[in-house]
């Protein structure tokens, strides 16, 4: 994917890079696709939206809750700071509560 992306017009970052989605609510994406235009490389947390972040699975320690709904509200997070595309990659079947979601295999 690194290879792929035009490298004069997008910063790829991996490793739960930290985006402030407000000033009381942070979360970490495991891949985030950056337009160069608007987005400076620092050791701080992103305060502007990716273009497209990638998740794969969920490790995150979600209590009480299903994993789905963490996954929804992830999303939903992201999309209400400004993230245009949000790809999960799921490593084994979840419910999905009647929604259709596309589900693709690999491996």
């Amino acid at each position: 994917m690194f290879y792929a992306l035009p490298k004069d017009m997008y910063h790829l970052t991996v490793g739960e890079m930290g985006i402030d989605l407000s000033p009381i609510d942070r979360r970490g994406a495991d891949i985030s696709i950056f337009n160069k235009v608007n987005f400076k490389l620092t050791d701080k947390y992103a305060d502007i939206p990716p273009e497209i972040i990638i998740e794969i699975d969920v490790r995150a320690d979600v209590g009480e809750g299903i994993e789905m709904d963490y996954v929804a509200e992830k999303t939903d997070d992201y999309h209400r700071f400004g993230v245009k595309r949000i790809i999960w990659i799921l490593r084994r079947p979840r419910k999905n509560h009647g929604q259709c979601w596309p589900a693709l295999a690999y491996g």
